[in-house]
């Protein structure tokens, strides 16, 4: 005879199965948002108009649109980090990274 226990799914397998699932879907969402390139430049564009008439200040669309279109063309590239921020971005990963030579105290 067969243990009934067998044939049900463990705990183990059913949390691995939901972490994939969950990794799916927020990456179906990541597509989604990226894909709806034209809806976030509107609303975009709508929020700015509102904050520009709110502080009473005439706005040419077509300098605003060409601004949204700067902005979107930049949102994804790479930027190296500045001389600054990158030496003290080595200093810290150094500062907190134990040294391969140094022996490790026993507790």
């Amino acid at each position: 005879m067969s243990d009934p226990d067998m044939s049900r799914p463990g705990l183990e397998d059913s949390l691995v199965v939901m972490d994939i699932a969950d990794r799916m879907r927020r990456r179906a969402d990541t597509l989604d948002q990226a894909s709806d390139y034209d809806s976030r430049r509107r609303a975009l564009r709508e929020r700015l108009v509102q904050l520009y008439k709110a502080q009473g200040i005439a706005i040419d669309t077509d300098t605003l649109d060409s601004a949204i279109e700067q902005h979107m063309a930049r949102r994804l590239t790479y930027r190296p980090a500045r001389r600054l921020a990158a030496a003290l971005a080595r200093f810290y990963v150094r500062l907190v990274t134990p040294a391969a030579d140094v022996p490790r105290q026993e507790r």
